[in-house]
């Protein structure tokens, strides 16, 4: 089972992602509410991949992930970036 830590501000986003995920029963979903929080439950969590929206208050999306890359245990950890931005000029 793949374990994936999902960071998302928005809170119906997290449930429709996490229910779609672990409906296949090949996910294991942990999940954060800001860039602040999942840098606080980096340590203890067990994470094959990331997924990040790119636009949350306080620190986007970017920056985050830069951070996390600072911790050496996640450098090479893969990661995607979800947005709900869909005009070529937004992404």
């Amino acid at each position: 089972m793949l374990r994936v830590f999902h960071i998302e501000d928005d809170s119906d986003i997290q449930e429709i992602t996490k229910l779609a995920l672990e409906f296949t029963g090949e996910f294991e979903v942990t999940q954060a509410s800001s860039g602040d929080e999942a840098l606080s439950r980096m340590d203890a969590a067990q994470i094959d991949v990331l997924l990040i929206d790119v636009m949350m208050p306080g620190m986007s999306g970017e920056t985050l992930l830069s951070k996390i890359r600072e911790l050496p245990q996640f450098k090479n950890t893969p990661a995607i970036f979800m947005t709900a931005r869909s005009h070529a000029s937004e992404v």
